[in-house]
């Protein structure tokens, strides 16, 4: 039987589940080593991002597998190249260690990408850290493409951008 597999806006009673994901990923990077988030993410931001709509969901089966969220803001810690352009993010990715190795966070990034990108013409951008290399190659095996390099406040990082036109490996 196949899963019924849904990307969607996050709904009002989804704030609590879709935040523990979070805090599910931040542990899962944290026993790795990874220095992808110092810290928690900002349960005030998320809850700020929820209320503008801008938290993003994928459903297997009705479950909340991962969550991802998609804003518009400006970055300063880009601004060598971006030069203050306000740009479109993929924030906050995180999947459920329920899931883990069941591909749903792939899933979602490709289901935002054909959404965004290849729907609506908006370039999509990301930033992770660079550590081992695991997030950057992962996200370019995606279709993003890496852009710049910096040394930010926890190591090296990367900035990310996905393309408009559609990739037929994303």
């Amino acid at each position: 039987m196949n899963a019924i597999q849904e990307f969607r806006g996050l709904r009002s009673d989804e704030l609590d589940t879709g935040y523990a994901l979070h805090l599910e990923a931040y542990e899962w990077l944290k026993s790795r080593g990874s220095s992808q988030w110092a810290k928690p993410f900002p349960y005030e931001k998320y809850r700020l991002w929820h209320g503008q709509r801008l938290n993003y969901g994928f459903f297997s089966n009705g479950t909340l597998t991962s969550v991802l969220s998609i804003v518009e803001e400006t970055d300063d810690r880009w601004h060598d190249y971006l030069q203050g352009r306000s740009v479109l993010w993929v924030r906050a990715v995180s999947g459920s260690d329920r899931f883990r190795g069941k591909n749903f966070g792939r899933l979602a990034i490709q289901a935002a990408i054909r959404q965004f990108a290849h729907e609506a013409h908006i370039p999509l951008y990301l930033h992770c850290y660079r550590g081992e290399g695991f997030l950057p190659e992962y996200y370019s095996r995606l279709g993003f493409n890496i852009l710049s390099e910096t040394e930010l406040e926890n190591g090296p990082w990367v900035l990310l951008r996905h393309p408009v036109h559609p990739d037929p490996e994303s």
